[in-house]
Order: C-alpha cells, then structure tokens, then sequence
C-alpha cells in the first residue's frame, strides 16, 4: 500500500502545478509469475495496472505515470535469497549467484544503478511522451528467470 499512500500524497501537488512523474518500481515478477513468490507478484502487478490506469485517466494533467520492472538485480536481499537456495539445495551462495546469472542474456546481473539509470532518464523531460509504460530492465531475461 505503500504505492497508493505516497501518490496519493504527491499527486494533488503535482496535478495543480501540470507537472509530475510517478515511477512506480515493480518488478519482472508481475508480468512473469514464479510460484514460489505468488504475493510478491501479484502486488507488483496491481503497482503496474495502478500505473497505467492512473496515466489513463490523468495524462493530460502533466503527470506521467510509468513502471520499471527489475530483473535479476545483485542487491543485499537477493544475496540473502540465494543464502537461502544454498542452505535449502546444499549448495553455496556463490553457487546459487553464478548459475542465475548465467540464465541472463547478457550473462551478468544488474545493478541498483542500471534501475537507477531508466528512473532518471524517465522522470526527465526527454521522457515526456513516455506515460503508462513499464519497461523492464532485465538484461533481457523478460520472463525466462
């Protein structure tokens, strides 16, 4: 809910002065499920349909409205995940790392920077025809993880 709650607190700030930008960061998960993360998915996807509806409904007030999607990030939380995967496939960490990232195209996993990058690029004025999108930054696994 956290989403909801944050826009709608800037929203009505950004819609009087007919300009904003709400980039709503989801995740590959919502357009490619994994059984094992069923809630995770399914509220990433309501963030992705919150998204376009919203950039629907109010584009022509200057508020573009868009969804990033991660994919396989190397962040502290999936460092934790694949601790798990070890512990549970007795295996290691490292192990668990370097098989996932090889099941990327472009054979290595993202980073918070590379997210970091399309968020800027879409919250600026070189991004002002780009409303209700959600582009995935995945290095081109787009639903193979």
């Amino acid at each position: 809910m956290a989403a909801v709650r944050l826009t709608r607190l800037v929203w009505p700030h950004m819609s009087e002065q007919k300009w904003g930008r709400v980039i709503m960061v989801a995740s590959g998960a919502a357009k490619y499920p994994n059984a094992a993360l069923i809630d995770y998915g399914t509220t990433k996807a309501a963030m992705i349909s919150m998204a376009k509806s919203l950039a629907r409904k109010y584009g022509s007030d200057g508020v573009l409205v868009n969804s990033v999607l991660p994919g396989l990030i190397h962040t502290a939380m999936w460092d934790r995940a694949a601790t798990e995967i070890a512990e549970a496939a007795d295996s290691t960490k490292e192990e668990v790392l370097m098989r996932n990232g090889r099941g990327v195209p472009v054979g290595r996993y993202g980073t918070s920077e590379e997210v970091a990058a399309m968020i800027v690029f879409l919250v600026s004025n070189a991004a002002s025809y780009v409303n209700g999108a959600a582009i995935e930054v995945d290095g081109g696994t787009s639903g193979h993880i």
